[in-house]
């Protein structure tokens, strides 16, 4: 499988961008950096941040001060809120806020802001996370709602990722809880699943996911109830070791659960070499693969045919292979060849894209 590698210039220099997602996320981080300029520029936005004066100092004085009593003030709930506290002490999660920021609302404040302008909280792109940081301060120190700052700028809401169904549901999710709750719910759902408790820690000590790529991989797979089998995708994804493979694990996911839930429920989820793939009611099986182009190679066929020998030693039988990008026409003939039944572009349609608001 291809994956496509653009150098995008931007304001912020040259980025060097991995797959067709990363490219899309990217693109729909510019445009939240520019809604989120125009909101600083806004009116409504100026009258909060005169009354955030030095709020943000003065509460976290407090909380040195005063601990117990200021957390009484501006948490919702002293059990949960103090437990993110506690956790953004001790927790080695690089995307779990200090304690100031988790003490104050910022966080959630950040999260609610990146959830309406379809963008991740926790993006590495440090342009997107300045303006995100410095309107999520205005709205914990100086009163400003999402609500009314999005409406001080027209046309500045609404999601740009394009995400299926499920996934929406699990950015929702991730909007309204910490990096801690989480990890608790993430937790229940991979035991459920039959995911051993070793390995389910071991998925979520993994931090080359962040949040959100954790919970909705996790929240994709959790969607296809009642199908065996999903503990072997949890064991590959637990080893990935760089973010970018740890996004493809999400998106491949993702495009499991959404044929699934509309196209037809599958028997089973099976691993063949490190490949997983689908077993259909009739018991044939599916690939779905996120990838940006796949192409013949020296080594291509080889690969393949091990990936049916394991099928066909599972008393499985190869069907389709689906593919979210581009196809070689060369390539359809060979695989058909060695026991696919049916190579196409067909997963780019499980993609349900996403409309503004």
């Amino acid at each position: 499988m291809g994956v496509a590698i653009y150098k995008m210039d931007s304001d912020f220099g040259q980025s060097t961008l991995v797959g067709g997602t990363g490219l899309i996320e990217r693109i729909d981080e510019l445009s939240a950096i520019d809604k989120l300029r125009a909101m600083k520029g806004s009116d409504v936005y100026k009258e909060a941040l005169k009354k955030s004066g030095k709020a943000p100092v003065e509460t976290v004085k407090n909380l040195a001060k005063e601990p117990v009593d200021t957390m009484k003030d501006i948490g919702r709930g002293l059990g949960g809120f103090l437990s993110d506290v506690g956790y953004s002490i001790v927790s080695d999660d690089p995307n779990q806020e200090n304690v100031a920021k988790t003490a104050l609302g910022f966080a959630a404040a950040k999260r609610q802001f990146a959830y309406q302008l379809g963008v991740s909280a926790y993006s590495s792109f440090q342009p997107l996370q300045d303006e995100l940081s410095d309107v999520a301060w205005t709205a914990v120190s100086g009163g400003l709602t999402v609500s009314m700052g999005f409406r001080a700028v027209d046309g500045a809401g609404g999601a740009l990722l394009r995400t299926t169904g499920t996934a929406e549901s699990m950015r929702g999710l991730v909007r309204d809880n910490s990096p801690r709750k989480l990890k608790n719910i993430n937790h229940e759902k991979l035991l459920a699943m039959g995911v051993s408790e070793s390995l389910a820690d071991a998925m979520l000590d993994n931090f080359n996911y962040d949040p959100e790529n954790e919970t909705r991989m996790i929240g994709a797979l959790d969607s296809m109830t009642d199908v065996p089998g999903r503990e072997l995708f949890i064991q590959r994804a637990a080893l990935q070791d760089q973010p970018y493979n740890a996004r493809l694990m999400r998106e491949w996911a993702e495009l499991f659960a959404a044929y699934h839930e509309n196209v037809a429920p599958v028997k089973a989820m099976v691993m063949a070499k490190t490949t997983p793939y689908l077993v259909l009611k009739d018991g044939s099986t599916l690939g779905l693969f996120p990838s940006d182009y796949v192409a013949l190679d020296e080594t291509f066929v080889e690969r393949n045919s091990e990936v049916i020998a394991s099928l066909r030693a599972q008393d499985l039988e190869p069907g389709e292979a689906w593919i979210t990008g581009k196809v070689d026409p060369e390539l359809v003939p060979v695989l058909q060849k060695i026991g696919w039944k049916k190579v196409s572009g067909d997963a780019r349609r499980l993609l349900a894209i996403s409309s503004e608001d």
